[in-house]
């Protein structure tokens, strides 16, 4: 969506002298609908109230939706929705909640807050920020409004509202990742994956599809296969050695996974990579391409970073776009002596086909076939039995460069922008 307060400094959300209130409850464990000790409203909110869950669980019903609200979970509601709150029957609900009394807030920044996520895991900051406001809820109040504006805007900011900067994914998500990343060939279940995070196998799941579009068993299984594909690639290992070491049950087992990621057997992705010797050096992720040039996944410390790109400007919010590859492991570097010097992005939702959405090197590092080992690396690692990319019109260079590589013209999209049309590529990959 586009971005209400990119170009708005964060206290110019609420007005001047804008009134909040703290507050805390608890509610007793009892029978669903027995009293309405257990449940509260309707009601059409007239505040902007920020809501925090530290026991139990509550299902809030915005406008006919329901969204269940668990411990160490935030949720944001905006003026002007009808509301019902029901809480556990079978356990205490203790929530505490921050209130900015009937805001003036300008409709434009209206709508954005109403298409932020409802709910959010709480941060430290968020947790901090809340207690402290709890304490001194009756003390002065421009500490009150400080305390209350800096837990709005808390939240906004892990909502990713205010700037097109990269959020970093939640630190238990990153504990699993890496905890995969060191153990895939081990017996690994849900259950365990939790424990590593310290959260519910369901809480955990929640958290993985919200920022990740997969759960950690996919996950999981996904970093499984790639580095199963890495072994064929670029060892002479059997397959059903290659199937135990990736942590696969049996040959059967890994060759039934490629078939379903690749469309391609295991020995059939072998045959490929081995047509010929150019192919062979040139191999896969964090493999050396040649004597320095490596090409491997992006991950989070390459976000942080930084990578100024070009032509980034081609998609609406284009740093977010470029962060969600990187956090769904679409976004593969080439790298030189450990620096990055180039970027591809690549997924399969093009009408279920291989999509070359993005392919940068920095412009002191070209010339040296870099480019050309990221397409190719693209072609590679493609799923299906056609893979397409895109350029602009105007970009001649880069349209000649794919003639060169085999691309065939194939389509052109209108009125994407100002610079001309997008004109569509596509190459037949051999089985």
């Amino acid at each position: 969506m586009t971005n209400p307060f990119k170009n708005m400094t964060e206290m110019n959300i609420f007005s001047l002298n804008q009134p909040f209130m703290f507050s805390e409850f608890r509610h007793k464990a009892g029978w669903r609908g027995k009293a309405r000790n257990w449940s509260f409203g309707p009601r059409t909110q007239e505040n902007l109230q920020l809501n925090i869950v530290y026991g139990g669980e509550q299902t809030i019903t915005v406008d006919g939706v329901d969204y269940q609200q668990e411990p160490g979970q935030a949720t944001v509601l905006c003026p002007g929705h009808r509301e019902f709150f029901q809480y556990s029957s079978a356990e205490e609900v203790h929530h505490a909640w921050c209130a900015a009394i009937q805001p003036d807030l300008d409709r434009v920044v209206l709508k954005g807050l109403e298409m932020m996520p409802l709910i959010l895991p709480v941060s430290d900051l968020m947790d901090t920020l809340m207690k402290i406001g709890l304490l001194h809820r009756n003390g002065p109040r421009r500490l009150r409004e400080k305390l209350a504006e800096a837990l709005f805007h808390e939240f906004f900011y892990r909502a990713g509202l205010f700037d097109d900067e990269p959020r970093p994914l939640p630190e238990p998500i990153q504990r699993v990742c890496h905890f995969i990343e060191e153990h895939y060939n081990e017996p690994c279940t849900t259950k365990n994956l939790a424990q590593v995070a310290c959260l519910s196998a369901q809480h955990l799941s929640r958290l993985f599809r919200r920022h990740l579009s997969c759960t950690p068993n996919q996950l999981l299984w996904q970093t499984r296969v790639e580095k199963g594909l890495a072994k064929l690639r670029d060892t002479e290992l059997t397959v059903e050695e290659i199937a135990y070491q990736a942590g696969f049950k049996s040959p059967y087992h890994f060759s039934r996974f490629v078939k379903k990621y690749y469309g391609l057997s295991p020995r059939e992705v072998r045959q490929r990579e081995w047509a010929s010797d150019m192919k062979t050096e040139r191999s896969v992720i964090s493999t050396q391409i040649s004597q320095n040039l490596k090409i491997h996944w992006a991950n989070e410390d390459f976000l942080r970073n930084g990578f100024p790109i070009e032509g980034l400007d081609r998609f609406e919010d284009g740093q977010q776009f470029f962060a969600r590859a990187v956090r769904s492991r679409n976004c593969w570097l080439a790298s030189l002596q450990g620096e990055a010097v180039g970027c591809m992005i690549l997924d399969h939702t093009f009408y279920n086909y291989g999509f070359i959405s993005l392919i940068y090197v920095k412009p002191e590092n070209r010339r040296q076939e870099i480019g050309t080992a990221l397409l190719e690396h693209g072609e590679r690692i493609c799923r299906t039995s056609k893979i397409y990319i895109s350029s602009r019109e105007c970009n001649q260079p880069m349209n000649q460069w794919l003639e060169k590589a085999g691309y065939e013209k194939c389509g052109e999209i209108s009125n994407l922008g100002p610079t001309g049309d997008e004109v569509v590529y596509c190459k037949i990959l051999a089985p």
